[in-house]
């Protein structure tokens, strides 16, 4: 499981983004005074980080953060509770797990969002595949990025839903990047694949076979902006102004496709396809938001029992 993997070591394993953006190890050991160190690898699902930051929305709510651009979630998780930021923002599954091994987080914003309107998700076949069902996928070989993970669980939630028998599948773990060259040589019949290597895998080798994720809701957060329990409990003002600046920078990127890109870009260094399909931004916490994740992560044994979403919440951002 990813909560497994965290440890110091990989909290400090920041990379420098920006002369705004410093590493965690760099910055004073305790952010006080409205001064938060927040942490968050530039692409879509956590990017109102980084639209708050270039679109002054932290400013104007009075907080002057430190923003730190780390490798992934599991990075930010660490630095979390090693003391060395004090917000992050973490997938769902990742916070679902460290729910039920004690891992003192609460959720304070929503992070992207997966929509059927925008699906930003999908299982993909070769275009020469005769594959058309999620039946025929039995006795075939499927890739997915990380098993027990988000697309692993959607896939298992789709099967189920098509009459498909998850057990007469063989999954193996490959990159998003290298998904279309193992689609094209036939070491795969599907894959799980996400934005943006999905519009560049369907503009080369892929077809769509399913927006698959539908399978777990038609919307759904992928992650949330969390702290620790700790913090919250001593620092309300802040984390009310944090939830307040990331409503204001989730609403305005809804509304600003193209400047949002433009700031992907600059941070992630590297240019978004034309056509890609983008996150959708929910403004506050909303229950209805994660509690499918949660309640998938609990069918498919990711984790032991469902808990109620609403239960992680900080106090007041919802």
């Amino acid at each position: 499981m990813l909560m497994e993997r965290f440890t110091r070591r990989d909290a400090l394993k920041v990379v420098l983004a920006s002369p705004l953006l410093v590493p965690a190890d760099m910055l004073p050991a305790n952010a006080q005074n409205n001064s938060p160190r927040i942490g968050a690898p530039p692409i879509d699902v956590t990017a109102a980080s980084y639209y708050a930051l270039d679109g002054g929305f932290f400013k104007k709510v009075g907080l002057d953060v430190a923003l730190v651009s780390v490798a992934n979630g599991a990075v930010a998780a660490a630095a979390i509770v090693s003391g060395n930021l004090e917000f992050g923002c973490i997938n769902i599954v990742a916070l679902s797990s460290a729910r039920e091994r004690g891992v003192p987080f609460v959720w304070v914003a929503p992070g992207g969002a997966y929509s059927s309107k925008s699906p930003t998700a999908a299982m993909v076949v070769s275009k020469t595949s005769s594959i058309r069902t999620a039946k025929e996928l039995e006795g075939k070989t499927v890739a997915i990025v990380l098993l027990k993970q988000l697309a692993d669980i959607a896939l298992h939630s789709w099967l189920e839903k098509n009459g498909a028998n998850a057990d007469l599948i063989k999954y193996v773990e490959i990159p998003y990047p290298a998904m279309d060259a193992a689609l094209a040589s036939g070491r795969v019949d599907a894959a799980c694949i996400e934005e943006p290597v999905l519009s560049q895998t369907l503009a080369g080798n892929g077809r769509l076979l399913a927006n698959g994720y539908d399978a777990i809701s038609t919307q759904f957060c992928e992650a949330a902006w969390v702290t620790s329990t700790s913090y919250a409990q001593a620092n309300p003002t802040i984390i009310k102004k944090f939830a307040d600046a990331i409503a204001l920078a989730n609403d305005w990127a809804n509304k600003n496709r193209p400047a949002t890109a433009k700031i992907l870009e600059k941070y992630g260094k590297a240019v978004l396809p034309a056509d890609m399909h983008r996150c959708y931004y929910p403004n506050r916490m909303r229950a209805s938001d994660f509690q499918p994740v949660v309640d998938a992560a609990a069918k498919f044994g990711v984790i032991k029992s469902p808990f109620k979403a609403s239960e992680m919440f900080a106090p007041g951002v919802a």
